[in-house]
């Protein structure tokens, strides 16, 4: 048995988005199946080219739906691997994602889902911002959706006539998170893109929303009680495993570490408790972690009051300041640093970005 199923399913898409995500997948580091099929698109060419590339790659396996939607609704039933990770066909996923996920399944045998977080850019690849599922926050991002394909997803007993909303990954996770717990990886694995208006504005969602309301209540049900369903019903309220929650703020520094074409890590200026060093390890566990009061191979001392990420060639360093320091001596830092890029962010809100 596969240790991992990437389900995928494709509708009315480009052969490039097959080769892009296929490209992404191929870098992880796991033992994966990659389960794909298209949703009965008006073109055949890429359910032609996703079943020639299963003859080429035996990990590569097509399925053959019955009706519309089959796949897309529920990828356990496709998926033979113990875990399922369910990604859309205009998504990418980063190098070490299912790595960690497995080392976090292994160590927590009660967590059952997993969310990560992921960079939003535009249908052309412009950047758009970072986003982590907060459920305690009322911020919904059910990117990097990946469980035990153990636990059951099963929709019959809110919609007796096993109907299927257009929403599928709230439903699917939400529905999980009554049976198990949701770890979130405060780290950005995923590659999200969305569709903008000719305004570069996102395209609402309301028309989905409206749409799965009204299909909805066609079945005598709507949104807002199937999630106060839920809401009412998660595992231990709100269902989340705060494994990595005291780290939280410092993760967000380091967001845009996909970007980055090395493995060091250098924490400067901070005061961890060795367990909190253990967080950060296990969340970087791609990388090699240092702590000190300096830069390596510079005399730089730590100053003002804001977390700033900077990157070279070689390291990535996130620095926290504190106030002690003079205007003088923080413009010298800066100018010292001045061939570094920065990432400057402050309560969660980013002011520069990558």
């Amino acid at each position: 048995m596969k240790k991992f199923s990437i389900c995928t399913s494709f509708f009315n898409d480009e052969i490039s988005n097959v080769d892009s995500l296929y490209g992404t997948i191929l870098n992880q580091n796991v033992d994966w199946e990659w389960v794909v099929t298209d949703d009965f698109s008006e073109n055949t060419e890429v359910k032609d080219y996703l079943i020639l590339l299963s003859q080429k790659d035996d990990r590569v396996r097509y399925i053959n739906q019955t009706h519309k939607m089959q796949f897309m609704r529920n990828p356990s039933e496709f998926a033979e691997g113990e875990f399922v990770f369910h990604i859309d066909s205009d998504d990418l996923v980063y190098p070490g994602y299912l790595e960690l996920c497995e080392k976090m399944f292994n160590r927590f045998p009660d967590v059952g889902v997993i969310l990560t977080g992921s960079k939003f850019v535009s249908q052309h690849g412009v950047f758009r911002s970072y986003n982590v599922h907060k459920h305690r926050e009322g911020m919904i991002c059910f990117l990097g959706r990946c469980w035990r394909r153990s636990i059951e997803i099963d929709f019959t007993g809110i919609i007796e006539d096993n109907f299927f909303t257009v929403s599928n990954d709230m439903f699917i996770v939400n529905e999980l998170c009554l049976k198990t717990r949701l770890l979130i990886i405060p780290r950005i694995f995923i590659e999200y893109r969305e569709f903008l208006n000719e305004d570069g504005n996102r395209k609402p969602f309301g028309h989905r929303l409206e749409l799965s309301n009204v299909l909805m209540e066609s079945h005598g049900r709507s949104i807002g009680q199937f999630l106060e369903y839920y809401n009412n019903n998660r595992k231990d309220n709100d269902g989340l495993f705060p494994y990595f929650e005291s780290i939280k703020k410092i993760t967000t520094g380091l967001w845009p570490i996909h970007n980055i074409p090395n493995n060091k890590i250098r924490f400067v200026g901070f005061s961890l408790e060795p367990w909190q060093q253990i967080l950060l390890q296990d969340l970087y566990f791609d990388k090699i972690i240092s702590y000190g009061d300096t830069l390596e191979d510079s005399s730089v001392n730590v100053i003002n009051t804001k977390y700033q990420t900077h990157v070279d060639s070689h390291h990535m360093f996130l620095l926290h300041f504190d106030s002690t320091n003079s205007e003088e001596e923080m413009s010298f830092y800066q100018s010292t640093l001045s061939n570094y890029s920065w990432a400057l962010f402050e309560n969660n809100t980013w002011f520069n970005r990558f």
